[in-house]
C-alpha cells in the first residue's frame, strides 16, 4: 500500500480551495486542481476518489481547523487571570469571524452545493462549534455574568449572523469590527451588568 504524504494532501486541498473560491463547483475540474498542485491526475486520485470527495474533504478540513483553534481558546488566560465568560465568548466569536472573513467561499460552497455526504460530515463539526458557543454562555449563566433562557438558540443565532454577514453583505468590515458588533448585539442582551450597554466601547 502506498504511503500518503500529508504535505501533498495539504497542497491538493490548497489548490482546490483557490479554484473553488473563484469558480462554481461544476466549473472546476480535477485536471485543473492537479495542475495547480503540480502533481499528476493519477496522484490526485490516490488522495481523493472524485471531485465530490475532494470537495467534502476541503470543507471538512477547514471546519476541523476552525474547531481546533476555537478549542485552544477555551480556558485561555487573559492578562494573567482566568478569562471571564464574556471574554471567552468573544474569543470564540473572533475565531469564527476570522475564519469566515478569510474564507467566505466556504459558506458559499456549503450553501450552494451540499451533497448528502457533505451534510453528514459537516453537520457534526458545525454542531461542535455551536456547542462551544453554548458552553461559554452556560458558564456565564452559572456564574451570574449572563442571562439567557435559551443558550442553544443564541449559539445558533451567532452562527447564523456570521453566515449572513459573509454571504449577504458585500464589502463587510474587517474581522475585528465584525467581532465587536456581534459582541455588542449579543453581549448587551446577555450581560446582567449595567455596563452591558457600553460593551462595544
Amino acid at each position: 500500500m502506498q504511503t500518503l504524504d500529508p504535505k501533498k494532501r495539504r497542497d491538493i486541498l490548497k489548490a482546490a480551495e483557490a479554484l473553488f473560491a473563484k469558480r462554481p463547483f461544476h466549473e472546476v475540474t480535477l485536471d485543473q486542481v492537479a495542475a495547480r498542485a503540480k502533481i499528476g491526475k493519477g496522484t490526485l486520485y490516490i488522495y481523493f476518489r472524485s471531485k465530490e470527495d475532494l470537495y467534502v474533504g476541503l470543507i471538512s478540513e477547514a471546519f476541523t481547523q476552525l474547531l481546533e483553534r476555537m478549542r485552544e481558546h477555551c480556558g485561555r488566560p487573559v492578562a494573567g487571570a482566568g478569562a471571564s465568560s464574556m471574554q471567552q465568548l468573544e474569543f470564540l466569536v473572533e475565531e469564527l469571524v476570522l475564519f469566515s472573513t478569510a474564507r467566505p467561499h466556504m459558506y458559499r460552497l456549503v450553501r450552494t452545493l451540499l451533497p448528502k455526504r457533505c451534510e453528514i460530515e459537516i453537520r457534526p463539526l458545525r454542531g461542535q462549534i455551536v456547542s462551544l458557543l453554548r458552553e461559554a454562555i452556560e458558564s456565564g449563566i452559572r456564574c451570574g455574568e449572563m442571562r439567557d433562557a435559551h443558550p442553544e438558540m443564541t449559539a445558533q443565532y451567532i452562527m447564523g449572523a456570521m453566515r449572513g454577514v459573509v454571504v449577504f453583505t458585500p464589502d463587510h468590515p474587517d474581522a475585528r469590527e465584525v467581532t465587536k458588533h456581534i459582541m455588542q448585539v449579543f453581549g448587551s442582551g446577555l450581560s446582567c451588568t449595567k455596563e452591558s450597554q457600553s460593551w462595544h466601547a
